[in-house]
C-alpha cells in the first residue's frame, strides 16, 4: 500500500520529541454513486485508541517549504488540513521570536473551508493557546459565505490591500491545498492583487 504523507502541525522548538498531525478523515459518498469511499489511511487513525501503535517515518519537507527569517512578513494561504504546515510556522515564529527577544514580522492567514462549525481547524485551539498577536487570520466558507466571499482566494481578494502592502516589504506567500483548484485560483488572485509587486509564491499541495 503507498505510504500516506501528511504535514507536521507542529514545531521542533515546542518539543523535539513530539510531532502533531492535522489528518481530514475522508468518508464520503463513492464517485461511482454506489457505497462510501473511505480513507484508508485516515479512517485507521481516527479509530485508532491512545497507546496504538502505528507505523510511521519523518521525512523533511522541500527545501523552499520553511518559513523565512523572522523580519520577513507572511501571506498564508490554505484551505482545510492544508493549515496543517503554517500552524507548525506560526509556532515556530513565535517560539523563536521569544528565545531571541525580538518581535517578528507580521503574519496573515488565510483560511477557507466549508463552515464554523462543521470543519474549521483549530477556532479556539492554537499552539500557545491563542493565535499570536503579530498574525491575522481571514477566513472564507464555501458553504455560509459572507459578503460574496466565498472561497479563499475571495477572502484573500477583499483583502488585497493588506496583502499588497506586506508584498511590498518583502513577504513571501505561501500556499498549501488544493493543487488543481485552490493553488491556480489564488495564484490568479495574487498576480491581480500585486500588479506593482512581483509576488514569491512556494506551494504545496494538501497532504494526505
Amino acid at each position: 500500500m503507498t505510504p500516506r504523507q501528511y504535514s507536521i502541525s507542529s514545531s521542533p522548538r515546542w518539543n523535539p520529541e513530539h510531532a502533531t498531525l492535522t489528518v481530514a478523515v475522508l468518508n464520503e459518498p463513492a464517485r461511482s454513486g454506489a457505497g462510501t469511499y473511505e480513507g484508508a489511511a485516515s479512517n485507521h487513525l481516527a479509530q485508532a485508541l491512545p497507546g496504538s501503535k502505528v507505523a510511521v517515518t519523518v521525512r523533511p519537507s522541500n527545501v523552499a517549504f520553511h518559513p523565512p527569517e523572522l523580519d520577513v512578513p507572511l501571506v498564508l494561504v490554505c484551505a482545510g488540513s492544508g493549515i496543517a504546515p503554517f500552524r507548525g510556522f506560526l509556532q515556530d515564529r513565535a517560539l523563536a521570536a521569544a528565545e531571541q527577544g525580538v518581535r517578528t514580522a507580521p503574519a496573515l492567514l488565510f483560511f477557507g473551508c466549508h463552515g464554523p462549525e462543521s470543519d474549521q481547524l483549530y477556532r479556539t485551539s492554537w499552539p500557545s493557546g491563542r493565535r499570536p498577536e503579530w498574525s491575522t487570520c481571514g477566513r472564507a466558507y464555501s458553504a455560509e459565505p459572507v459578503g460574496g466571499v466565498r472561497y479563499v482566494q475571495d477572502r484573500l481578494w477583499a483583502d488585497r490591500a493588506e496583502v499588497a502592502e506586506l508584498v511590498e516589504r518583502g513577504a513571501t506567500v505561501f500556499v498549501c491545498g488544493d493543487g488543481q483548484r485552490m493553488a491556480p485560483a489564488v495564484h490568479r488572485t495574487c498576480a491581480g492583487s500585486t500588479r506593482r509587486s512581483p509576488v514569491r509564491t512556494r506551494s504545496r499541495p494538501r497532504s494526505g
